[in-house]
């Protein structure tokens, strides 16, 4: 299993990473058809792959492949989303299957991914409103996305909620979101 660690809002993986050629090729196309808030055209070195794991996902018995990755400054400025690509194996190789936001500063940050039953299970910090630094996610957190017809299903593992929270702010209206 492979981790990767996001420290003060920016990600960066725990080593270099080799990406399959056809995750390489399809994240390429993927950051050449996006542009940022003011219409810049997104640079491949706007992205970074911070994971990528191996395990089944689909239930065929072949391992497929969740690539974790970061795009900076889409919203402007040091800004950055996360998301997760899922690319299934066939007899052909690797095939794009689908992909699904699950980070961005202000929001919840990706810490750690791993595929487990069948399920890509992430772990990471989310940002408390009124608590943290925009910076610095504080309240851990685990959710799971799982293939449904081909689509990813965010399955709440452990979200946060206000009854985590202690002390003043234990009834605050302003719980965690993960939403970006």
């Amino acid at each position: 299993m492979f981790l990767a660690f996001v420290l003060a809002g920016s990600a960066y993986a725990t080593e270099d990473l080799e990406l399959p050629p056809e995750v390489n090729r399809w994240l390429h196309g993927y950051i050449s058809r996006h542009k940022t808030f003011d219409g810049r055209p997104l640079l491949f070195t706007d992205a970074r792959a911070i994971s990528l794991i191996h395990g089944d996902l689909d239930g065929d018995g072949k391992d497929d492949v969740a690539v974790l990755f970061s795009v900076d400054g889409v919203r402007g400025g040091t800004d950055w989303v996360q998301y997760v690509a899922v690319f299934l194996r066939d007899a052909k190789g690797m095939r794009y299957c689908c992909m699904e936001r699950v980070g961005c500063k202000g929001g919840a940050a990706v810490e750690s991914s791993a595929i487990e039953a069948g399920r890509v299970i992430l772990r990471g910090k989310a940002f408390v409103p009124g608590v943290d630094a925009y910076c610095c996610p504080s309240q851990a957190w685990e959710t799971a996305l799982k293939l449904s017809k081909l689509k990813p299903v965010r399955l709440v593992i452990d979200r946060p909620s206000n009854f985590q929270l202690e002390g003043p702010r234990a009834n605050d209206a302003r719980a965690p979101q993960l939403e970006c």
